[in-house]
């Protein structure tokens, strides 16, 4: 009827079914512990039983006054319509997305802070077509980007979308996004690197090298600590990613090797002065945790010295690896298990042709021709003249 349960994460929570509804799996918001465990069953699950026993519905709701779900779902029991709000809708995102520890629920809140303000107070019920192409307007006129004001209105189609899963409601408006250009085109040159490294802090040198060389993310990256490299690899362990899947690099893909040999003196050092820091990239023994204006600022002096044309992002490491990995010739699906690409259309919007390719593929057809393995493409055998 009712239990305790860890969730993937470690958590504790707790599970229950309540007679005609459906069942129910909510957090506690602590780590599962001896400690916490033994005071969840005296705080909330031998009542908790005694309720549902009862089917006391509304002792339930206020032992667990955040769950959106069981709020409204306690006000079609009683019989009365459901007068949920855009807002509730948000928060119900909300809490799914912390539940589930989305990648995105930290961020969650400042995205969905202008869809609050302007929906205020409005019954979701009653939300039309007209009311979303009004926002949608008076976003533009704010200068909103088309792909910010989309993240907008996804957080409510989301709160839609959970409230009919649930039966908390049954119909919603339709949701007419703006088209967006998902291609991502910034991407390190062989040129631009080497100045990036001139002038980046020491700190910072080993960090960016593996971002060039791998993909992964910044804070895939920063949160790696010594025990993560194991039998030759750098490993992400499930759970620790943003598709929640584990994932390995070789270090004897070609320059990752020399970047580790250099991680493995300091450590030496470090070690040598009795210093154990755990982080493989570290300031004075740290944790990086941020270094935007260090990147800020190294960005505006190699645009005032002509050494990028636009100003570049940390994550365009990972838009370079892929297409080093596409010039390389490594299958996509090899390349997809390195950098953690989960769907092949995302890997296509960080697989970017650029002019080695293109260079590469007139060089590979040239020397097709000349071994006379390409005859189609071999004009000087059809009788093709200059013209005059």
């Amino acid at each position: 009827m009712a239990e305790l349960y860890k969730d993937r994460h470690g958590n504790l929570g707790i599970d229950f079914t309540y007679p005609g509804l459906d069942r129910f799996r909510i957090s506690l918001g602590m780590r599962y512990t001896k400690e916490n465990l033994a005071w969840a069953k005296k705080a909330h699950l031998n009542a908790l039983e005694r309720e549902i026993s009862a089917e006391d519905l509304s002792a339930i709701v206020k032992r667990f006054p955040k769950c959106q779900r069981l709020k409204c779902l306690a006000v079609t029991e009683a019989g009365h319509q459901v007068g949920l709000t855009v807002n509730e809708l948000l928060d119900m995102v909300q809490q799914d997305y912390d539940e589930n520890q989305r990648s995105n629920a930290p961020r969650f809140k400042s995205t969905i802070k202008h869809v609050r303000k302007y929906f205020q107070g409005k019954l979701a019920a009653e939300l039309t077509g007209a009311d979303l192409h009004a926002y949608k307007s008076r976003r533009l006129k704010e200068q909103a980007s088309r792909g910010t004001i989309n993240r907008e209105l996804s957080a409510i189609r989301r709160g839609f979308n959970l409230a009919r899963e649930q039966d908390i409601l049954k119909e919603m408006p339709k949701f007419v996004l703006f088209e967006e250009n998902n291609a991502r085109k910034g991407m390190f040159s062989e040129a631009e690197m080497a100045a990036l490294m001139r002038r980046l802090p020491d700190y910072l040198l080993e960090l960016v090298q593996v971002a060039y060389l791998t993909g992964w993310r910044r804070g895939e990256l920063l949160s790696r600590q010594w025990r993560h490299v194991k039998d030759g690899y750098l490993r992400l362990e499930t759970g620790e990613t943003k598709n929640g899947q584990g994932r390995a690099f070789p270090l004897g893909y070609p320059g990752l090797g020399e970047v580790f040999a250099q991680l493995e003196k300091r450590r030496e050092r470090e070690l040598a002065e009795g210093r154990i820091i755990p982080w493989l990239f570290h300031r004075d023994g740290e944790q990086i945790k941020g270094f935007r204006k260090v990147w800020d600022r190294v960005m505006d002096e190699m645009l005032a010295a002509g050494e990028i044309h636009q100003r570049m992002l940390f994550h365009d490491f990972r838009r370079t690896a892929v297409s080093n990995f596409d010039t390389l010739r490594i299958a996509q699906k090899a390349t997809m298990q390195l950098t953690g690409h989960l769907t092949d259309a995302v890997y296509r919007r960080y697989s970017i042709v650029g002019k080695a390719q293109l260079d590469w593929v007139v060089q590979t057809a040239n020397e097709a021709v000349a071994a006379g393995r390409a005859p189609w493409l071999d004009f000087s055998q059809k009788g093709v003249k200059a013209s005059d």
